[in-house]
């Protein structure tokens, strides 16, 4: 529903109703701040329709220094947000899915160090590639492959199981601790194997290990269906339409609910502010600390993956630990600045990462003295992929397409990129005499940083899991080893709703200049 309708509905025009909002859903402590400046900002947000509602909490030197939440977690309903509304977390569950292993750690039920093929079978790309381990999963270096799969209440599709998922996505492609590549896949095997270890379920897992002992009494895990008295802010897509209940099939990566309270009291707990009964120290510090020896970070500056966190290590003289999550209906920020034991939380419920860091850059200015954040630039350090004379010319080779061995190929010349291979959707058709098409789709765009290949084309693949969906992207990552390409193409669907991006393994030599 457009926001001038549900406005209509309730009688009042816009101004009016998101200056009432900005009242009625205030709880806030404030100790010598002034946060004029973040109120204006996210008056205007409101005002304008950027966003339904954000609820922020900001945490300094041991104290709740600000939490207050704005606008409406349900516009149609006339519900306000509040500092106790739920919101979906999307990845910013990831530090709670590598807490709750890292609890399991100290009381010796999982190994961090144990190989991943201890509870699961891995099919792998090359034979030689050795078994990754628990740890390599949390930080993203198992060679496992970008993945996410998102299910909404009002259409008619049979959910794919974790299970079944893995069975088909969970591929090596690349030795282990040889590159990070950010993976739900992977998150969504720790909720695995958390449940497998204890033979517990991991909503269970995670409500004794982190929920109680930390009081976070608003959180929960999503599931196809919301549990009775279990309250979610509604999730908005482009122009506040509102969305259907969503969920994934990679639990671990991205369905816990919490609210802005309780965020605060995890961001408290990994400050090591309060004694609860929660990690030891040691833990803590393990999990924005261990960096992959050996691994390539393609991130910018000094920034890497630890167990569960990204990791800054030195921005303008200041530690950076933090997480973000972002998804259709949700984007969620979380900061830590241990040096000045400080937490910034914002949570929305709809779906724009630029919004979030932009406030959580002005917030971080405002209550850290004489620093200025770097912004977040995923593709800072990366350059056009000519400007790496290596990479132009001619490669060859195939891609795993379920059972299908496609053969493809790259041509890179001058700011043309262009890859083509053996479109088998008509390959039954009478048209083509059983033979498949060839396809050839021109990358938009195509990124190196030390080796690594980030471009994305148009393209349709003959994959089981396209859901009618009609418009899909091809996006590639690969690393390069001497006249090699190895890596994956994700195949993303578009439209209006984000649906599934899916792994496919691609190898690549080069054959010519």
């Amino acid at each position: 529903m457009e926001t001038e309708v549900c406005l209509k509905n309730i009688q009042m025009n816009k101004k009016a109703f998101y200056t009432i909002v900005l009242f009625v859903s205030i709880t806030q402590q404030s100790i010598g701040q002034d946060f004029n400046q973040i109120e204006a900002k996210i008056d205007s947000l409101m005002t304008n329709g950027i966003l339904p509602s954000m609820a922020i909490g900001i945490l300094k030197d041991g104290e709740v220094i600000y939490e207050r939440a704005f606008g409406y977690s349900d516009i149609e309903n006339g519900v306000p947000s509040t500092i106790h509304t739920p919101y979906q977390l999307a990845s910013l569950s990831k530090p709670i899915t590598a807490s709750t292993i890292m609890k399991l750690h100290e009381n010796g039920i999982i190994n961090l160090d144990d190989p991943i093929t201890k509870y699961v079978t891995l099919k792998k790309v090359d034979s030689t590639f050795t078994d990754p381990t628990i740890r390599q999963v949390m930080n993203h270096t198992a060679g496992l492959g970008t993945y996410f799969d998102i299910y909404y209440a009002d259409e008619r599709v049979n959910p794919v199981s974790f299970a079944e998922a893995w069975a088909q996505y969970g591929i090596q492609l690349h030795q282990p601790g040889k590159v990070s590549e950010y993976s739900n896949l992977g998150y969504g095997l720790l909720d695995d194997i958390i449940s497998k270890a204890t033979a517990v379920s991991f909503k269970q897992n995670v409500q004794e290990t982190v929920f109680e002992p930390l009081k976070m009494n608003d959180s929960f895990l999503i599931g196809p269906k919301l549990n009775i008295g279990q309250k979610l802010a509604k999730s908005y897509g482009h122009s506040s339409t509102v969305l259907p209940h969503l969920w994934t099939n990679t639990p671990g990566a991205g369905n816990i609910a919490a609210s802005v309270h309780d965020m605060i009291q995890f961001a408290s707990a990994h400050l090591q502010i309060q004694p609860y009964n929660f990690l030891k120290v040691a833990s803590i510090h393990e999990m924005n600390t261990y960096e992959e020896p050996n691994a390539l970070f393609h991130y910018y500056q000094d920034t890497f993956y630890g167990l569960g966190w990204y990791v800054m290590k030195n921005d303008k003289g200041q530690k950076v630990v933090w997480h973000e999550g972002g998804m259709m209906g949700a984007s969620t920020t979380l900061k830590l600045y241990p040096k000045e034991n400080t937490a910034i939380v914002l949570l929305t419920n709809t779906y724009n990462p630029a919004v979030c860091r932009s406030v959580s850059d002005l917030i971080s200015g405002l209550v850290i003295e004489n620093y200025t954040p770097t912004p977040i630039n995923e593709v800072a350090e990366y350059k056009p992929v000519v400007s790496d004379t290596t990479f132009v010319g001619t490669w060859k080779g195939t891609m795993q397409i379920e059972e299908q061995e496609v053969p493809i190929s790259m041509n890179i010349e001058n700011e043309t990129i262009q890859f083509s291979y053996l479109d088998n959707r008509f390959a039954s058709s009478f048209l083509t005499d059983y033979s498949p098409l060839p396809f050839h789709s021109k990358l938009q765009f195509g990124l190196v940083n030390q080796g690594y290949f980030a471009g994305t084309g148009v393209g349709e693949l003959s994959a089981a899991n396209n859901r009618n969906c009609h418009q899909h992207l091809l996006s590639f990552r690969l690393l390069k080893n001497g006249s090699s390409l190895r890596g994956e193409v994700i195949y993303l669907a578009g439209g209006e709703r984000e649906h599934y991006a899916l792994p496919y393994s691609i190898a690549l030599e080069k054959t010519g200049f």
